[in-house]
């Protein structure tokens, strides 16, 4: 029983290093593409201007993210899910290429008695 406690809390830590460790990389680096892409993509657009310089920076910045990240989760689902389809298609035909395989056997043992 003290073996199996040992073994959860070592798991528990591990996920916590893994995620303090790994999550702040990926975001840098997710931001960065998505900041990269929404400045491609608006690099003609008007800048509207506020009374403050805060507002202009955030507006600026906060538009090309947001712009980048819509653009990027929709290349990102698409990938994924053509890559879900393929496999899916893979394991689907396996599984009933197998199942007719089985059929047939089974046909053969029942008309051989």
């Amino acid at each position: 029983m003290n073996y199996y406690l040992n073994l959860t809390f070592l798991s528990k830590f591990s996920m916590l290093i893994a995620f303090a460790i790994w999550n702040p990389l990926t975001l840098a680096l997710m931001y960065t593409l998505n900041y990269k892409m929404g400045d491609y993509v608006l690099s003609d657009a008007p800048v509207k201007t506020f009374g403050s310089e805060i507002l202009n920076q955030l507006f600026v910045y906060s538009r090309r993210i947001l712009v980048g990240s819509v653009i990027n989760g929709i290349i990102i689902a698409v990938i994924s899910y053509i890559i879900v389809l393929y496999i899916s298609y893979r394991y689907q035909g396996k599984r009933s290429k197998g199942l007719k395989e089985e059929m047939e056997k089974l046909e053969e043992t029942l008309k051989i008695k």
